[in-house]
């Protein structure tokens, strides 16, 4: 798949260059991916690689104090050959999404309840028809 030998993978495993991240039940060596590639193509490696910063507040009153972490995470990633701020405004939960779904279970859990209640009636009305 990666144009590498398996006899090269085990010279690599025996000189501790190259450590499976696991092996399989009946004992095969396991590697990632980007471990053999960080052995064959280290300088591709790198290229590839975009560090990024998230900044994020939970509110629109919050707006001036997410730009502020913005501009720190742009400043600390300065030292970086690449490097991205992604940032993120609102609260993580939507109060009136949760008020509407709590509701719909409370609903279906009280149709089921009374749905039992009301079987279990007329199996009692039944018998009671069934003895008179």
């Amino acid at each position: 798949m990666l144009g590498v030998a398996v006899s090269t993978l085990r010279r690599w495993h025996s000189s501790k260059k190259l450590i499976p991240q696991c092996r399989s039940i009946g004992g095969h060596r396991r590697y990632s991916v980007s471990q053999v590639l960080a052995i064959t193509h280290p300088d591709q490696i790198k290229q590839n690689r975009i560090n990024v910063g998230y900044a994020r507040v939970s509110s629109h009153d919050q707006k001036k104090d997410l730009e502020t972490q913005k501009q720190r995470l742009a400043d600390y990633g300065e030292r970086f050959d690449s490097f991205e701020v992604i940032d993120d405004l609102g609260s993580g939960l939507n109060y009136h999404r949760l008020c509407h779904d709590v509701i719909e279970l409370m609903t279906v859990f009280s149709a089921r309840l009374y749905g039992k209640r009301s079987h279990k009636n007329r199996k009692s009305l039944k018998s009671s028809a069934v003895v008179a």
